[in-house]
C-alpha cells in the first residue's frame, strides 16, 4: 500500500479494517439497471428471504407486513412498488395506504436476526463488514483500500463480532456483512426499503417462521 495515500480509520467501534481486497473478489458486482436479487446477493447461497424494513401504520398501530403491500407491488411493479406506497396520493389508495410512513430498520429486527444467526451458527465467531466509503466514518477516501461493488458503490470492509453493528447502530448500517465462513450474509442498499439474508433453506426458514416482516426471494425477481 503506497504509504503516502490518504489514511481512513482502522478501527470504528469493534470492526477493523481488513486490508487485502483481494479477499473481497467472492463479492457481487451489484447491477443498478437490470437483473434480478441475484444480482445483488452474493453467489453461493442455498435461499433467500427479504426483510421489510420498518415501516410503521399510525392507523393500524403496527409494523407493516408483506401481505400489507401485496397488491401495491403488483400494481406498481415490485422494484417501486413500496415507495409507490409510502408517497403516492392519487385516489385509488385508501386511506390507510396514505398513512404508510417510513422509518429506518430497527435494532429489534437486526436483534432477531442476529440471534436466530447465533442460534444456528453458534461458532460464528468473525463478520465482514461492508462500509459505503461515502459513510459519514470516513472524511478521505483511500483508492488502495476501496472495492468497486458497483459502477456506482464501492466499499470499505471491517473485520469483527456478529453482534458489531451495534458498535455502528445507529449512524449507519453496513451495505453487507457476512460470516468469515459465508455460512450466510445480509445485504441492502440505500435505494430499496428492505434487506436481504441469505444463508442456508434451514437458516431462511426460521427466518420466515419469526415474527419479522420476511418473505421468499425468488432469485429473478425484477430489483
Amino acid at each position: 500500500m503506497n504509504m503516502d495515500s490518504p489514511r481512513i480509520p482502522r478501527q470504528i467501534g469493534e470492526l477493523r479494517l481488513v486490508e487485502n481486497p483481494r479477499e473481497l473478489e467472492w463479492l457481487p458486482r451489484v447491477t443498478h439497471h437490470r437483473g434480478g436479487a441475484r444480482a445483488f446477493v452474493p453467489s453461493g447461497f442455498e435461499s433467500a428471504v427479504r426483510i421489510l424494513d420498518a415501516l410503521e401504520s399510525r392507523r393500524l398501530g403496527r409494523d407493516l407486513q408483506w401481505s400489507d403491500l401485496s397488491r401495491n407491488i403488483a400494481a406498481y411493479g415490485r422494484p417501486r412498488g413500496v415507495q409507490a406506497v409510502l408517497s403516492n396520493n392519487d385516489s385509488d389508495l385508501d386511506d390507510t395506504q396514505t398513512e404508510y410512513v417510513f422509518e429506518q430498520m430497527r435494532s429489534k429486527t437486526l436483534e432477531v436476526i442476529e440471534g436466530i444467526i447465533a442460534s444456528w451458527f453458534p461458532d460464528t465467531s468473525l463478520c465482514r463488514y461492508a462500509l459505503s466509503t461515502i459513510d459519514t466514518y470516513f472524511d478521505t477516501q483511500d483508492d488502495a483500500l476501496a472495492y468497486n461493488m458497483s459502477d456506482i458503490r464501492r466499499c470499505y470492509v471491517f473485520e469483527g463480532p456478529l453482534e458489531g453493528w451495534r458498535s455502528l447502530w445507529p449512524d449507519i448500517l453496513p451495505s453487507l456483512w457476512w460470516s468469515t465462513g459465508r455460512e450466510w450474509c445480509m445485504t441492502r442498499d440505500i435505494d430499496i426499503n428492505w434487506s436481504y439474508v441469505a444463508g442456508s433453506a434451514t437458516l431462511t426458514q426460521r427466518l420466515l417462521a419469526s415474527d419479522l416482516p420476511c418473505a421468499a426471494v425468488e432469485w429473478d425477481e425484477p430489483l
